[in-house]
């Protein structure tokens, strides 16, 4: 894929919510609980973001938005804090007539939309994600403190003693 756009703002983080595709798939049973069961892997994520924008700022976002509808609705990449304390660049697409200009006060806009996030492997595959790993050690280590130093511990083993070809 071609270097994509990146989104210059960050949406709002008081009004920011998602709702994960989480990769499990359930099937209603009568007369008892529902059977779960893996699903697909790399579900996307819908987020459902504002952007509180000053003047030409609003002008900027809407001429963002413009591009990537003519560019056929995306992807570009955008900066959440989705799967993860920290900020992290994500793929993304606006979902079709989401966008909304919510209000206007003076030079002060507010628009929103909704926004479909692919999934990234280093938190979907189970050997690239590190916060994965931290829980399975906390269970052992029966704290965090001692799972992320046992962590470290095997980065610096596996990274820096071991010999390499």
């Amino acid at each position: 894929m071609a270097d994509l756009e990146k989104i210059p703002f960050c949406p709002t983080q008081a009004s920011f919510g998602a709702s994960f595709g989480d990769g499990s798939v359930s099937t209603a049973l009568d007369g008892g609980a529902s059977r779960y069961r893996a699903g697909p892997d790399n579900q996307s994520d819908t987020v459902n973001a504002s952007w509180v924008l000053r003047a030409e700022n609003y002008s900027m976002f809407m001429g963002f938005f413009r591009k990537m509808r003519r560019l056929g609705g995306g992807p570009f990449l955008i900066d959440l804090s989705l799967q993860s304390h920290e900020m992290i660049e994500y793929t993304a697409y606006f979902v079709p007539r989401t966008l909304h200009l919510v209000s206007r006060q003076g030079a002060v806009y507010t628009v929103s939309a909704q926004l479909e996030v692919l999934s990234r492997d280093d938190f979907d595959q189970e050997d690239l994600d590190y916060w994965g790993r931290l829980v399975t050690l906390l269970i052992i280590y029966g704290n965090l403190p001692a799972a992320k130093e046992i962590l470290d511990l095997l980065a610096k083993l596996v990274n820096e003693d071991l010999p390499h070809d």
